[in-house]
């Protein structure tokens, strides 16, 4: 696969917008520290807040000294989990109402539900109607 110029500004705008959304998540609130010992929370940070964590990768191919770090391309990536433990979606730009209400949200048909969410796979939420139909799809002894 040939990575354009137009592909690499792409993925420089996500760097900037996860950036944008760490920022605005530390500004209401979030706990915010490095994801792994040996990178800066500006290229990798864990947020906490009211029992959701959120872990942003914001990686460019060079560091704040100008310097090469090993990325030959910006790369960047937001991922967030509910206070339940299963993953919620999150939207550029941050904003604390969608993922509080990303918590009652289908990740399989989208339709937002009330009640339980079923747990699916390593961290996927489904709604009552999705729900069984994708657990009946794993193996059985799948999550023991």
């Amino acid at each position: 696969m040939t990575i354009t110029q137009s592909d690499i500004a792409a993925r420089q705008q996500h760097v900037e917008a996860v950036r944008a959304w760490v920022e605005a998540a530390i500004e209401d609130g979030w706990k915010c520290d490095p994801t792994y010992k040996g990178e800066s929370v500006e290229r990798a940070a864990t947020l906490h807040k009211e029992g959701f964590t959120a872990m942003a990768i914001m990686r460019e191919p060079t560091g704040a000294t100008g310097r090469q770090t090993g990325n030959r391309y910006p790369n960047a990536a937001l991922n967030a989990w509910g206070p339940d433990g299963m993953a919620v979606k999150s939207t550029l730009p941050y904003d604390w109402e969608a993922l509080n209400d990303a918590l009652h949200a289908c990740q399989f048909c989208g339709k937002v539900f009330e009640g339980k969410a079923y747990h699916v796979k390593f961290a996927d939420r489904a709604c009552q109607t999705c729900g069984p139909v994708e657990q009946s799809k794993l193996p059985p002894n799948w999550a023991d």
